[in-house]
């Protein structure tokens, strides 16, 4: 990971969130299914753990929060505009956590926020923070997607890419999901659960549809579950082990 590709990543996540822009567009049907298929996720995997939890951080917050995340829950954001009338704010930053050793029960990192850091550095943050038997849900898009089949970046561990969200240029990482499990099972964290969704859309991507019309074909998915390995997402919940 080159410092000049971190640096043009963070330059497009200001560009496109530093102002408190908001995160979802309802009117962009490729990030209106992704919404869709985060909180589906979460309702049947992690609703009952987050309610139960004392100590909750939704790291990468963005503007909205979402209906199955508890009120009390901390709203960590790089910039401070995403923040307004969140109840617990807190402008930091994934890959230096505010926060000790071992004092958070669950982590929420959904959105594509992973996308925009390094990886390592946040995973290695959130590990720390997170007390054994907490629970992580995390989300990031993929390099194994039908998106980059057949290009030299198709399931590279981590590359840089340019690409669109919601009509505008944007610059982040993609990571392959081998890559992710091992950074998580190296720091002591155990999947639980995960699904890989916009995949047959994904494939529409590949033959040249634009990302609006590739979108029609996100609720193929449910019909697809075997070839989650190449959608253009992937979920998952770990548990913190003792």
């Amino acid at each position: 990971m080159r410092s000049s590709d971190g640096r043009l990543i963070r330059e497009s996540a200001e560009r496109l969130y530093g102002q408190g822009q908001p995160i979802w567009d309802p009117q962009d049907r490729w990030n209106a299914y992704k919404r869709s298929a985060i909180n589906c996720f979460a309702e049947r995997h992690a609703r009952t753990l987050v309610q139960r939890a004392e100590t909750i951080l939704d790291a990468g917050c963005g503007c909205e929060p979402y209906p199955w995340l508890p009120t009390h829950a901390i709203s960590l954001d790089r910039f401070k505009s995403q923040l307004q009338g969140r109840s617990k704010p807190i402008a930091g930053d994934l890959e230096r956590l505010p926060f000790g050793d071992h004092s958070i029960d669950f982590i929420v990192c959904v959105a594509s926020v992973l996308n925009y850091v390094s990886a390592a550095e946040a995973i290695v943050e959130i590990s720390r923070v997170l007390r054994p038997g907490g629970h992580l849900l995390l989300h990031f898009e993929t390099s194994t997607t039908f998106e980059q089949l057949f290009r030299l970046r198709w399931g590279a561990p981590v590359v840089r890419i340019d690409t669109l969200n919601s009509g505008r240029q944007d610059t982040l990482w993609i990571y392959s999901p081998s890559y992710v499990n091992a950074l998580l099972s190296n720091r002591g964290l155990s999947i639980k659960q995960r699904q890989g969704f916009h995949i047959g859309s994904a494939l529409a991507l590949r033959f040249g549809f634009d990302q609006q019309v590739s979108a029609r074909l996100a609720p193929l998915d449910r019909f697809l579950g075997v070839l989650h390995p190449f959608g253009d997402d992937a979920i998952l919940l770990a548990e913190k082990l003792a």
